[in-house]
């Protein structure tokens, strides 16, 4: 700790919620370069502007043990606020736990209002014959209809590929419980490379019958797998 630490010591407060003169906050800011205790302490109070924005005034108060005034205006609260956090340290911990906790009460709601997502399912493709291809598609539920990611490999030293050079093309098409089919993706590949690839189609999971994977020259199917129902 620096020796000049001691009379910083609460001035970590009054910066991060710009209650300093210009001329306290140039000395304060110099005084952060060379002490890493008191750039940590603004560090940890850098959120707190924007969190004390979104506290009502009465719970604020009711915060700082104060009883609102009935009928007279409710008092502005930072400022008793910024006197708390610099005189206890622990009250800091309690304002930030409550925000915290109300933060996280509005995302469960928000949750509940939209939705949760389906968990992520797995499908591994494969191929009644020997072939240097691997694949194994994820989906996952969202409001618009279903994410399609997968990963595909092609074995290292594999021979007998098509006649023309690698990289080679290739489609992930989906086919739903229709028998409609839709192409999610396409990528190139040659030996001993893996690739990653995205996609979304407008069907539920539960549409969804099967994935296949195709040369894109020739159209054959290379790889396929069926989505397991519960």
């Amino acid at each position: 700790m620096n020796q000049d630490s001691d009379r910083f010591a609460d001035w970590d407060a009054a910066y991060v919620l710009g209650a300093l003169t210009p001329g306290e906050r140039r000395e304060f800011e110099a005084h952060l370069r060379t002490c890493e205790e008191c750039a940590a302490a603004v560090g940890e109070l850098a959120a707190m502007p924007s969190l004390l924005g979104t506290v009502p005034k009465e719970q604020a108060l009711r915060m700082l043990d104060i009883e609102p005034p009935r009928p007279e205006p409710v008092p502005d609260p930072l400022p008793r606020l910024l006197h708390a956090v610099a005189r206890d340290r622990r009250r800091r911990w309690v304002v930030t736990g409550a925000l915290v906790t109300a933060s996280a009460a509005i995302l469960l709601t928000i949750g509940i209002v939209l939705g949760v997502p389906k968990p992520t399912d797995h499908v591994v493709l494969a191929s009644p014959v020997d072939t240097p291809l691997t694949a194994e598609v994820a989906v996952t539920a969202e409001s618009w209809g279903t994410r399609v990611e997968m990963e595909c490999s092609y074995r290292s030293g594999a021979t007998g590929g098509p006649p023309t050079p690698p990289p080679w093309g290739y489609q992930l098409a989906v086919t739903d419980t229709h028998g409609a089919e839709t192409i999610v993706s396409s990528w190139e590949a040659g030996p001993g490379q893996t690739v990653h690839t995205s996609g979304s189609v407008d069907l539920s999971i539960a549409e969804i019958a099967s994935f296949e994977v195709k040369a894109t020259a020739t159209g054959d199917v290379l790889l396929q797998g069926d989505l397991d129902r519960p």
